[in-house]
């Protein structure tokens, strides 16, 4: 998912993982900085040495086609744990209205 959109990335978890997506723990050298204070997100070359990171940010709800995921980004994620979801299947159907009604998959 590096150099692809923080919003497929969302969409992807979202329908694929059943994971929803709260924002990014992301971790940033100053020099990535514009004056602005918005990371510039540039390929480094080859045979460049990997900088050393200094610190790291949390990126609540970003923009997400404007966002571009990078090498050192991390998700936050709500979901649903297995044991949970396994519950929830053998207590009650979910989706239905009535017992004769067919149930609808987790």
């Amino acid at each position: 998912w590096i150099g692809k959109s923080y919003f497929d990335f969302f969409d992807h978890l979202l329908v694929a993982e059943n994971r929803l997506c709260v924002g990014i723990l992301r971790r940033a050298d100053p020099s990535q900085l514009g004056e602005s204070g918005k990371l510039i997100v540039e390929e480094a070359p080859v045979d460049a040495p990997k900088q050393k990171r200094r610190y790291a940010f949390i990126y609540a709800a970003p923009p997400g086609k404007e966002t571009t995921m990078t090498e050192t980004d991390r998700v936050l994620c709500f979901g649903v744990s297995e044991r949970v979801q396994g519950s929830a299947a053998r207590n009650h159907i979910i989706g239905t209205t009535s017992a004769e009604a067919t149930p609808t998959p987790l």
